[in-house]
């Protein structure tokens, strides 16, 4: 039995972790970061995996952001700059990362290669369709303006009342297919809603926020319960990068098989007997 691997995940339910040891992995020299539009959610796919090949690994990033959030961004910080002329329904943040001399030298112009590779390679995605825009960041500034839209993610998603947040995952070929269910059984509940996220998509993780027409406990935990039935329908998770905690409780009773829940709580029984390491979170009560 691999104790420390128990430890893993159980969000302090069966001890107090007092130490760590971590791996470190060097950090890139040089980063070519950009701003694509493309025509698709699977677009976007397989232009990640074509930049995979391209580059030999070197994507770092490839972040998912669509028309709806962008909008919702420039609403909030309308000092922002929108990230093309046009706005596009599907947008990824994309960064490479190079370690390799041959890559991070700059050239006698002052170019970068990693960028200048970045850049040649998009000119060829768009000349097949395969891409409708592209911003190369050319410096630092452009480069922390780029992932400044990004991290603002939390400041607009979740200031908006009410709302609806699911953090789910399925595997990345699904991911087109989750995001059309999630807008139709959304709709079907609340024909008001506005929906909305942002993804690890390379991951094949969304947090997926909606915004309800009215502030009715019961509509969220409808809308919320239905984008949770259509992850598990494709063969996801209600819980990817998050944990459970107090929020996902519910889900865990509903989902979570009932006899991994049972060795669950015979683990904890067994571990912490008079229940006294974060009570009431992970496990739902019975």
């Amino acid at each position: 039995y691999d104790l420390r691997h128990l430890m893993i995940g159980a969000e302090g339910t069966l001890g107090i972790i007092t130490a760590a040891v971590l791996k470190l992995f060097p950090r890139p020299r040089a980063y070519a970061t950009a701003m694509v539009a493309v025509p698709s959610v699977g677009a976007a796919l397989r232009l990640l995996h074509r930049l995979q090949d391209e580059t030999g690994g070197a994507v770092e990033a490839f972040e998912y952001m669509p028309r709806s959030f962008l909008a919702a961004l420039l609403q909030r910080f309308p000092q922002m700059r929108p990230p093309f002329e046009k706005p596009y329904d599907v947008n990824v943040l994309v960064e490479l990362g190079a370690r390799a001399p041959r890559d991070v030298t700059p050239d006698a112009t002052g170019a970068v290669p990693i960028s200048v590779h970045l850049e040649a390679v998009l000119a060829g995605f768009y000349e097949e369709g395969l891409i409708l825009d592209a911003v190369v960041a050319q410096s630092e500034a452009q480069r922390a303006e780029i992932w400044a839209r990004r991290e603002a993610s939390a400041q607009i998603l979740r200031v908006r009342r009410p709302v609806v947040e699911n953090d789910i995952a399925v595997a990345t070929d699904q991911m087109e297919e989750l995001i059309a269910r999630i807008q139709s059984v959304s709709q079907a509940i609340d024909s008001d809603i506005e929906n909305t996220g942002v993804a690890h998509l390379g991951d094949g993780n969304l947090h997926y926020v909606g915004w309800p027409s009215r502030d009715d406990p019961a509509l969220c935990r409808a809308v919320q319960e239905a984008v949770e039935r259509e992850v598990i329908a494709l063969g996801g998770s209600f819980s990817a990068e998050h944990g459970i905690g107090l929020s996902k409780l519910p889900a865990m009773a509903a989902h979570k098989d009932p006899a991994a829940l049972a060795m669950m709580r015979a683990i904890k029984a067994a571990v912490d007997p008079n229940g006294i390491m974060n009570p009431g979170k992970l496990i739902p009560d019975q």
